[in-house]
């Protein structure tokens, strides 16, 4: 996910978790990114909270190796 131009795709995302948690309440769920949000501007803070508010992680590309890692170890 492009967090600079793809504020559409975040809240059809958003929503779309909102409606399985609805079933499915112990879901988790990660949005992989091209880098982290950057403080100030305005759209990536959008989308950030918008992710916040739903209990979306954010992991960008230069951390999704540890990301893997992390849920390697969950899932044994």
């Amino acid at each position: 996910m492009v967090l600079n131009r793809d504020a559409a795709q975040a809240k059809v995302l958003a929503y779309t978790v909102e409606s399985i948690r609805k079933r499915v309440p112990s879901c988790e769920f990660t949005a992989v990114t091209e880098a982290a949000p950057v403080p100030g501007n305005l759209q990536q803070l959008f989308i950030s909270k918008l992710f916040e508010d739903q209990n979306i992680r954010i992991v960008p590309m230069n951390r999704v190796e540890m990301f893997a890692e992390e849920l390697r170890l969950k899932l044994q």
